[in-house]
């Protein structure tokens, strides 16, 4: 699913010419994280962990706890 929102957004700004492309964190939790900075900053990591493997990626992890 997050494959496909990546291409439609892609599609999107390419129809108006915008010289861009989209790193994407996506991080799945086994449960509630102890806070809304621990669930943003696992994401966050994941998205850096996309670019630095060559950008235009999406980067997956699940989170046990």
């Amino acid at each position: 699913m997050i494959t496909k929102l990546r291409r439609l957004l892609l599609e999107t700004l390419q129809a108006r010419q915008w010289l861009v492309t989209l790193s994407i964190g996506l991080a799945t939790f086994a449960s509630p994280g102890e806070s809304v900075h621990q669930l943003v900053k696992a994401a966050d990591d994941l998205m850096y962990s996309a670019k630095s493997h060559g950008k235009n990626r999406v980067a997956a992890g699940y989170i046990e706890g």
